[in-house]
C-alpha cells in the first residue's frame, strides 16, 4: 500500500517548480541556491482576446502580486520544464458503457508527453489504484489505460485528497525541477467520500498543483439541473477547484467529445509559463494569500494561474541545494 500511495498526483493540471535563481544564466534546471528558501510556484497561461496562446514572453513582461503587493520573481521558465502528468480515471460501474471511448481518448492524450516527461495512470472507485506508476514509457501508460475497469461507486473527493496529500510535494534539488499536472475524469456525482469538499479545497490550496476536471454529463443529470435551476454540488465543486488551482473544468455531454477536451488540455500544458517568487511578507502563521499576475508590457492579454495559496503549506517549502 505504501508503494502504491507514493506514486500519486491528480487531475490537474498545474505544476510545481523549483531550482530557482534570479537572472541566472543558462537553462532553468541549472539555476540553484545554496540554502533552503520558501517559494510560491505558479503555472501561468497567457492568451489574447481570441483565446490564442501567447508565446515568447520574457520574465520582464510579468508582474506578480500577492495580497496586492508586487513580488520579485525568483524563477522563470517559458514551458521548457519537464512535466509529470497524472491521469485519474473513474473506474466505477457507471463508466462501463463509455469505457471503450474513454480508453481511446485517454490513450490519445498521452501523445502530449515528450521524452523528458513522465506520466502515471490511476483508477478510482471507493479507493484509488495505481495502474501505472510514473514513467516515460508511453506504451506502458497506454496499457494501464486499457486495464482501467468499471466497478464500484465514486469517491471523487477522497481520490483527489489522497493524491494531493501524497504527491503534491516539492522537489528537493534544482536539477529535479518539474511541472506537475493532474487530469481527472468522472461521469458520476460524488457519493461515497469520507472527505468533505471544504477539506479537499483546503488541501489543494496548500499545493502548487493544477487540477483539470472532466465530468461527463448524463441526460439524467442535465435534466435534474434544469429542474432545480442550479448545478449539482459535485459539478459546482469541480468548477471551483479548477479555478482555484489555475486550471479549467470541462463538462462534455457525450463521451465522443472527450478527445477534443483532452486536446484542449494538451495545448494548455504545452503553452505554460512557470514562475515562482519568494513572498515578501513571509510568515510562519497559516494564512490564505491572494495571488494575481498580469502582463505589464501588454495589458490587454489575459492570464490564468492559481488564485490563492495557504502560506506555510507543505508544498511551498522547497530546499534548493547546490
Amino acid at each position: 500500500m505504501k508503494k502504491a500511495l507514493s506514486s500519486w498526483i491528480l487531475v490537474a493540471a498545474l505544476a510545481s517548480a523549483a531550482g530557482i535563481g534570479t537572472n541566472a544564466a543558462g537553462p532553468a534546471n541549472d539555476r540553484v541556491f545554496r540554502s533552503s528558501v520558501e517559494l510560491v510556484a505558479l503555472n501561468v497561461i497567457v492568451t489574447d482576446a481570441r483565446q490564442h496562446f501567447v508565446r515568447n514572453l520574457q520574465e520582464r513582461d510579468f508582474v506578480v502580486l500577492e495580497d496586492g503587493v508586487q513580488q520579485d520573481i525568483s524563477f522563470f521558465a517559458g514551458g521548457q520544464l519537464p512535466l509529470d502528468l497524472i491521469l485519474l480515471i473513474d473506474t466505477s460501474s457507471s463508466m462501463g458503457i463509455t469505457r471503450p471511448i474513454v480508453q481511446k481518448a485517454a490513450s490519445g492524450f498521452l501523445r502530449v508527453l515528450r521524452p523528458e516527461d513522465r506520466g502515471a495512470v490511476l483508477g478510482f472507485t471507493r479507493g484509488v489504484r495505481v495502474l501505472q506508476d510514473l514513467t516515460n514509457d508511453v506504451p506502458a501508460l497506454r496499457g494501464a489505460v486499457a486495464r482501467a475497469g468499471a466497478y464500484g461507486e465514486t469517491s471523487l473527493y477522497t481520490a483527489l485528497f489522497i493524491t494531493l496529500r501524497q504527491f503534491g510535494k516539492p522537489v528537493q534539488h534544482a536539477n529535479q525541477a518539474r511541472r506537475q499536472a493532474i487530469v481527472g475524469l468522472t461521469d458520476g456525482e460524488e457519493n461515497t467520500s469520507g472527505i468533505s469538499y471544504d477539506d479537499l479545497l483546503d488541501e489543494a490550496r496548500c499545493h502548487g498543483v493544477a487540477i483539470y476536471a472532466i465530468m461527463l454529463q448524463s441526460d439524467e443529470l442535465q435534466q435534474r439541473e434544469q429542474i432545480e435551476g442550479r448545478l449539482r454540488p459535485a459539478r459546482r465543486a469541480m468548477k471551483e477547484l479548477a479555478r482555484e488551482t489555475g486550471a479549467l473544468a470541462y463538462f462534455p455531454k457525450i463521451a465522443a467529445d472527450l478527445s477534443g477536451v483532452y486536446e484542449t488540455i494538451a495545448a494548455e500544458l504545452t503553452n505554460q509559463y512557470s514562475i515562482a517568487y519568494t513572498p515578501r511578507a513571509a510568515t510562519r502563521n497559516r494564512a490564505l494569500r491572494q495571488v494575481s499576475i498580469r502582463v505589464s508590457s501588454q495589458p490587454a492579454l489575459l492570464t490564468r494561474t492559481r488564485i490563492n495559496y495557504v502560506s506555510s503549506g507543505p508544498s511551498l517549502k522547497m530546499a534548493l541545494v547546490r
